[in-house]
C-alpha cells in the first residue's frame, strides 16, 4: 500500500464488481483511496476499519471529505445500523456513486 506501483492494475480491471475493500492498515490513504477510486464502480464499498484506533476525529473527517470528492458517500445504513456511528468504522462505510 505504500508503493502503489506494486498493485497490478490489469488484475483490478478483471475483477468482478461489486467490491468490498476494507482498509485496516491506514497507510498511504491520501494516495491509495484515489488510486482505488479510479478502479471502482458505482455500488462498490471502501470501508475504513478501526479508524478511531489509528486516526483522530479530524483525521477521519479529512479522509471522508477527500473520499466524497472522489465520488463516495457515507452509507449510514451501515454506519448507523445500531445507533449513530456505533460501529468500528465511524463514518467509514463509503459507497462509490
Amino acid at each position: 500500500m505504500r508503493d502503489l506501483a506494486t498493485i497490478d492494475k490489469a488484475l483490478l480491471e478483471q475483477l468482478p464488481h461489486p467490491w468490498l475493500i476494507v482498509d485496516d492498515a491506514h497507510e498511504n490513504l491520501a494516495n491509495l483511496v484515489p488510486f482505488l477510486a479510479n478502479q471502482m464502480a458505482p455500488g462498490d464499498y471502501f470501508v475504513i476499519e478501526d479508524a478511531f484506533l489509528h486516526l483522530t476525529a479530524s483525521g477521519i473527517a479529512s479522509v471522508v471529505k477527500a473520499c466524497t470528492g472522489l465520488g463516495f458517500l457515507v452509507d449510514s445504513k451501515y454506519t448507523d445500523a445500531f445507533g449513530v456511528n456505533v460501529t468500528c468504522a465511524p463514518n467509514g462505510w463509503l459507497v462509490k456513486q
